[in-house]
């Protein structure tokens, strides 16, 4: 997972703007994947996450949602990042992950996501 290791020793050296237009900007390819290609895509983010927790890089989903994006642009796919929030435990949670699509790459964990306009 040498993009997991590049963002985040990028993330010690980029500022946060970079962060932001990488998260707002949109691929030109709009490939839509079909049945297969979504287990695999799925497949996919759970092993960035895994690889993330395994070498104890970033517990932020939001980093590890720009990693999956980031590798899912490459493929040709039209990958968006999710920011949504939720009730955990009587506290407010915020958590992101990545949609296809309209369809959950990483896992939603039932948070309601932010709607920006």
């Amino acid at each position: 997972m040498a993009a997991l290791l590049m963002f985040h020793l990028g993330a010690k050296v980029c500022p946060s703007s970079w962060y932001a237009s990488f998260v707002e900007s949109e691929p030109s390819n709009d490939a839509e994947p079909d049945e297969n290609q979504m287990r695999d895509l799925q497949a996919l983010g759970r092993r960035v996450f895994f690889m993330a927790r395994k070498l104890h890089l970033t517990d932020s989903c939001l980093a590890q949602c720009i990693v999956v994006r980031l590798l899912l642009r490459l493929r040709g796919f039209h990958a968006r990042i999710r920011l949504g929030a939720g009730i955990v435990n009587g506290d407010l949670r915020t958590h992101s992950w990545v949609e296809v699509g309209g369809q959950a790459i990483t896992r939603r964990h039932g948070f309601q996501p932010l709607e920006t306009e």
